[in-house]
C-alpha cells in the first residue's frame, strides 16, 4: 500500500519535474543541470522498479484468487475459460444496455416498469457466485441479452437523428414493445433463480429440523 502511494506520488512529481526541465535548463550552469538530470533519472529508475514490483504482486494475487475460485466451484480449465469468456461478454452487453438507457425517456420508462437491466445485473452476480447455473440461463446469455441490447441501441440511435415520420414512430414503438417483453422475461428469469434459492434453503432447513 505504501509502495503504491509512493509510486503514485513520484509519478505526479516526475510529470512536474519534466515539465519544468525545459524552462530551467538555460538558467542552470552546465554542471548543475547534469546533476539535476542524474537525480531525476535515479528517481525515475526507482519508480520503475516499484511499479514493476507492484504489478507482479497484483498479478500473483489475481492468479491465486482465480485458482481458489476454480477449486471452490470444481471447474475444469475449459469450464473456467468458458465462464470467463461468457461472463466477459455478458458484462460488456450489460454496460452497453445501461449506456443506451441513459437519456432515453422511452427506455427509462420500460426499465422503471419491468426492471430488466437491474435483473440482468443480479443474474450476472448470481452466475459469478454459482457458475454451475450457467447452463440454466443459456437463453438469457445468448438470446435475450444480445437482442435487448441491440434493440435498445437502435432506439437510441433513431431518436438521436431527431427524425420523425409515421413509419419511423411505428418502428420505434414496435422495438420498444419488444424491449419491454424481453425485459419482463429477464426479470422472470431472476425471479425463478430467487425462487429456486428459496426452495433450496427451505429444504436444507427441513433436513436439519428432521435431524
Amino acid at each position: 500500500m505504501i509502495a503504491a502511494l509512493f509510486n503514485t506520488s513520484l509519478c505526479l512529481l516526475f510529470r512536474k519535474l519534466l515539465w519544468y526541465t525545459f524552462f530551467i535548463r538555460n538558467r542552470l550552469e552546465s554542471g548543475s543541470f547534469m546533476v539535476y538530470i542524474a537525480v531525476l533519472g535515479g528517481l525515475l529508475l526507482i519508480a520503475g522498479v516499484l511499479q514493476g514490483k507492484n504489478h507482479w504482486k497484483n498479478n500473483k494475487i489475481y492468479k491465486e484468487n482465480i485458482r481458489k475460485y476454480q477449486k471452490k466451484h470444481e471447474l475444469t480449465d475449459s469450464e473456467l475459460n468458458l465462464l470467463k469468456e461468457t461472463l466477459g461478454e455478458a458484462k460488456a452487453l450489460i454496460l452497453r444496455w445501461e449506456a443506451a438507457n441513459k437519456g432515453s425517456k422511452e427506455l427509462a420508462s420500460v426499465e422503471a416498469k419491468e426492471g430488466g437491466l437491474k435483473s440482468a445485473k443480479e443474474i450476472f452476480q448470481e452466475l459469478m457466485a454459482h457458475p454451475q447455473k450457467m447452463h440454466q440461463l443459456n437463453a438469457f446469455l445468448y438470446i435475450k441479452l444480445p437482442e435487448i441490447v441491440e434493440a435498445s441501441e437502435r432506439v437510441k440511435q433513431i431518436r438521436e437523428t431527431s427524425l420523425s415520420t409515421k413509419q419511423i414512430e411505428a418502428s420505434v414503438k414496435s422495438m420498444v414493445q419488444t424491449i419491454e417483453v424481453i425485459s419482463a422475461s429477464i426479470t422472470d428469469d431472476y425471479e425463478a433463480i430467487i425462487q429456486e434459492d428459496s426452495e433450496e434453503i427451505a429444504l436444507a432447513k427441513k433436513i436439519i429440523g428432521d435431524k
